[in-house]
This record gives structure tokens, sequence and C-alpha cells, in this order.
């Protein structure tokens, strides 16, 4: 580690520089302190007495100081204070005199002394900082600080078991901090994947939104699907709020269509992998798995699409609609190959009028745009057949979107639908049907 405290962004510790030539540069101890520093006076906030005394500690800590010097709540605060500019000439000696003071005053001051133990990790005492921190971390499980220090420690350590416990401490100590902990988190989740799974199984209060930061800010998707991998083979599998950040990144930024849905059959449990077709959850009875290869169902003003029942007792999409909005309803990502294609289903409707709705079929990228589209039947009280021939090109359109789109109208009325049994097959042959 940096061995000068007053310019200690020059380098990291050696551990960093050697673990970081394969993976995610390790936070220094200077950067570890700039980045806990702000949540240290948050935190020491959260344990002020009350009083004129505690008021002026949260209003304005030097005044506080000078009302009460002796006071070793108040140097252990001046000190934690100090941290964000610890690189500045003098700041070290500054914490240091005042979590001393503070411990002299009272021996169990641990904010204090694991004070020292940051100056002292920047110091290059690495040693002597290990020690200090970790009994902190062991007479309090409330200093989230420490266990933050303690965490980056043991993950360059090559502990990483002991890294993911103090993350899960002080993550559960401020959930609010995660943000912050970015590198951190995405650096254990890269080095152990399995251990990190293991970690998020035991469904700790931070699971989601690690999931979800994993997804929006490590270097590649590869980090996070390794994680979900892992997850999926646990007692407690990745939700669907959980998994619809990553598919929509995989799409968005890696434009990976084909590998994005052998990805999304990879993490689907075995009672929709079985179901597993070239569209799936035709019979809209709720099969697992997240969009865009499951369906995205819309609700709002003019019109939703949900998962219900049909008058006749079977599960089909029940569609509402005014006639009048263009609100979104429902699509499904499709990746077939070039060729002709069907897609066939069942449609009832409340009454004899015009549905006024049609599946559509898109390229999702590409200048090939509609393949093409059918309008639904009226039919009042009963299952009518209805089906779509397609062509998909040979290049230009390696995934597709299934969708249920409204044709409004130039004034509202009431609408009814009901779908099920959707399917797509190879080739223009007869439809099938109504089951």
């Amino acid at each position: 580690m940096n061995t000068n405290i007053t310019t200690p962004m020059a380098a990291g510790s050696a551990r960093a520089r050697a673990r970081g030539a394969g993976g995610i540069p390790s936070l220094s101890a200077a950067f570890r302190l700039l980045l806990i520093g702000p949540l240290i006076i948050v935190l020491a906030a959260l344990s002020l007495r009350d009083g004129v005394l505690g008021a002026a500690r949260e209003a304005d800590p030097p005044r506080a100081a000078a009302l009460d010097p002796q006071d070793p709540l108040m140097l252990a605060i001046m000190a934690d204070a100090a941290l964000p500019k610890i690189t500045r000439p003098g700041v070290a000696r500054l914490i240091l005199s005042e979590a001393r003071a503070a411990i002299a005053r009272e021996p169990l001051r641990l904010d204090a002394l694991r004070d020292i133990g940051l100056v002292q990790d920047l110091g290059g005492d690495h040693v002597a900082a290990h020690r200090a921190i970790a009994l902190v971390g062991q007479l309090t499980p409330l200093d989230a600080v420490a266990h933050v220090w303690l965490a980056e420690d043991g993950l360059e350590a090559g502990h990483t078991a002991s890294g993911l416990g103090h993350l899960d401490a002080a993550l559960r100590i401020s959930p609010q901090i995660l943000p912050a902990l970015a590198p951190l988190v995405i650096d254990l989740a890269r080095t152990s994947p399995d251990a990190f799974a293991a970690r998020l199984a035991q469904n700790p209060p931070w699971r989601t939104d690690a999931l979800q930061l994993l997804a929006a800010r490590s270097p590649n998707s590869a980090i996070d699907f390794a994680v979900l991998s892992g997850l999926a083979r646990t007692s407690s599998p990745p939700t669907e709020p959980e998994l619809s950040p990553f598919f929509d990144r995989r799409l968005a930024e890696d434009h990976a269509d084909q590998q994005a849905y052998l990805d999304w059959l990879q993490l689907l449990p075995p009672q929709g992998l079985a179901h597993a077709t070239s569209l799936y959850d035709g019979d809209f009875t709720g099969l697992p798995g997240p969009p865009p290869f499951n369906w995205r169902l819309g609700a709002g003003a003019g019109g939703d699409a949900l998962r219900g029942v049909a008058p006749d007792g079977h599960s089909a999409l029940d569609v509402t609609y005014d006639g009048f909005a263009n609100p979104f309803l429902a699509e499904q990502l499709l990746t077939l190959g070039p060729g002709v294609w069907r897609l066939s289903g069942s449609v009832q409707t409340r009454d004899a009028s015009d549905p006024a709705l049609r599946w559509r079929v898109v390229c999702a990228e590409g200048k090939a745009g509609l393949l093409g589209e059918a309008a639904m039947p009226a039919s009042q009280g009963a299952w009518s057949p209805f089906q779509l021939s397609f062509t998909v090109p040979a290049e230009g359109c390696g995934a597709q979107w299934l969708r249920l789109t409204p044709t409004p109208g130039d004034h509202e009325r009431s609408i009814e639908a009901w779908f099920r049994a959707l399917e797509v097959r190879s080739g223009p042959s007869a439809v099938d049907p109504a089951r």
C-alpha cells in the first residue's frame, strides 16, 4: 500500500495491482476513504444525543466542539468529518489527534478506533489497520464503514467469503450506500459468482437492488449472467424483476438476440423449459420466465391485457379496449429463422362488433419492418380460429416482435376479447382447430 500519506492517490495496494490486472481495479486505501468518508458523517449523525449539544453537532460540528471540547463523541465526529479531506497535508495527523483524544477520554469509542485504522491503512501500516478495524467489526455489528473496509480487504486478500460477509453486514446496516459500493460489488461478483449467488440465495434485503446494479453497471453482461446462473441452481432462483434488467441490457447493448434467448432458456426453471417452443405460453397460463421472450403485458389508460379466464373457463389473454386510444397491449420477442412461418390461435369477443384488434409481426431491427398482420374477427360467445402467414428474410431480421395492437376509431366504445391457443410453426399449413 502507499506509504505517502500526503499523496495516496499515486498508487493502490500491491495486492490491488496484482489482482487488478485480470479484472476490475481494486479500491486503493485512499479511494476507500474518499468513498466512505461522506457515509461516516451520515452514520455518525444517527447516533447523536438529544439536546442542544446534539443539535449543534448535527448542524455545526466545529461550533459544537467549542461548546464541549472534551466530549469524546464530538472528538470522534470531528475525526470522521475530516476523512473526506484526508489526502490533504496535515489532515491525517488531525484525524489521528482527534481520534486518539476521543479514545483517551472514552476507551470504547470504536468509531475513533476505526478512524485510526483508516489512517494507518493510508500510511501503509496495513497490519495495524487490519487489527484496529477488525476489532471494531467484531465488537460492533453496526459500523458500516468498518464492514466496507473489511469487505474490500477480504477481497484483496483472496478471502471472498469474508468479503461477502462484511458486504452483507454493511448493506444490512445502511442499504442506501449500495450505489457507492458498485466497484466492490462488481468485483466480488466477478471474482466468485457462485459464492456471490450463494449469499444472494439467503435473500438479504439488498439482493434485488444488487442484481439490478450488476445489470446496469457491470463492465459486461457475462458477470451478471454468471451470478444469475448460480442463483438459478439454488432453492431461491432469480425472480422476474431480477432477470428483466439483464435481458433489457443484453438486447440494448449487445444486440445478441439469439444468445440472449439461449441465456433465457438456461435460466428457465424446469416447468418452463418443458414448454419452450417458438412462441412461449400461447395459452397464457402464466408460465415462468421474464420478458421479452415471455409475454410483456400492458395495463393503462384506454386498454389493458391480462392473463385471465375466458367465459368458458379456459385460461386466456383477457383484453379490454376503449376503441379510441392507442395503448400498449401485449408483445413477445421471437427468434425465428429465415423462411415461411404461420401464427395461429383462437379469439372470442363479448359482442358481435369489430374488436378493432390485430396481431402484427415486425422485425426487431433492420429495415425489413412489418412482416405481416391479421385483423381479428368478431366471434361473439364462441372461439373462432385465425391465422397469419409471414416470411422472415434471410438477413437483417434475427429477432421479431409479435404484438397485439389496437386500431383506434373516432369514438369510444367498450371492447372485450379473449385469446388462447397461440402457436407459431414453420410453413403455411392449414389453421389448427380451436382447442
